[in-house]
């Protein structure tokens, strides 16, 4: 009966972290969209800063398209009606575009074997290797990140390495559940939902391979995928 309560308390945090997290990650973007709008209009904005006001708007959107959309898929996941769609994905070719996308937010090491092919669905692993690249720069402390995709005997592995804070022994097992975060959203400084590392795992799962968690040396985390 303990054990049951426990588990029950412990849900119910996460959920409620969850709705606190969402809230602010809705909010934070919409502010900035109107904040850029409002000023976009006025008569003394010169053309080119309106223009770079209405694209950074755009950014924002695509924010919480992405959001709304992991809230989404999580929620198929969870309840067994998300349809994934099986095709040969040129897994060399996403990471190296996807990569190519977000070395705006910092430095990236990489090294992509080419022309690693897996078989599945394209959409989510999208999202999937976004989650991961995300995660690593948020918790990087500015440090460049680190991304290799390559064959390693009999397997297709993709390691993501940061240089950050690293995770604690006694969260490595819970990162992968839905909701759970590190710290209370009170105390936290970093942005997220809970919901990223849930999707990877089922996505990952979905595809018969495996995801570990590890430390980084000197300090940070790996997070390693190996596909069959």
């Amino acid at each position: 009966m303990y054990y049951s309560i426990d588990s029950i308390y412990k849900l119910n945090k996460r959920q409620n972290n969850f709705l606190l997290s969402v809230t602010h990650e809705f909010k934070t973007p919409i502010a900035s969209i109107r904040l850029m709008l409002q000023t976009s209009k006025h008569p003394k904005v010169k053309k080119e800063k309106r223009a770079e006001l209405i694209d950074d708007s755009i950014l924002n959107t695509h924010r919480l398209e992405d959001l709304a959309e992991n809230m989404l898929t999580a929620m198929q996941i969870e309840n067994e009606k998300y349809h994934y769609q099986f095709s040969e994905v040129n897994l060399s070719q996403m990471v190296t575009a996807l990569l190519g996308n977000q070395e705006i937010k910092g430095e990236i090491n990489k090294y992509i074997e080419p022309n690693i092919r897996i078989v599945g669905d394209a959409f989510i692993w999208r999202m999937v290797i976004n989650n991961l690249i995300e995660n690593a720069f948020k918790y990087s402390d500015n440090q460049p990140i680190e991304v290799e995709l390559a064959m390693k005997g009999k397997f297709k592995t993709l390691e993501i390495r940061d240089c950050g804070v690293g995770i604690h022994k006694e969260d490595m097992k819970n990162i992968f559940k839905k909701f759970y975060r590190v710290q209370d959203e009170e105390t936290r400084t970093t942005k997220g939902t809970g919901l990223g590392l849930f999707i990877v795992k089922q996505t990952v799962q979905k595809h018969n391979g495996k995801i570990y968690v590890s430390a980084n040396k000197p300090k940070g985390s790996v997070f390693t995928i190996k596909l069959p």
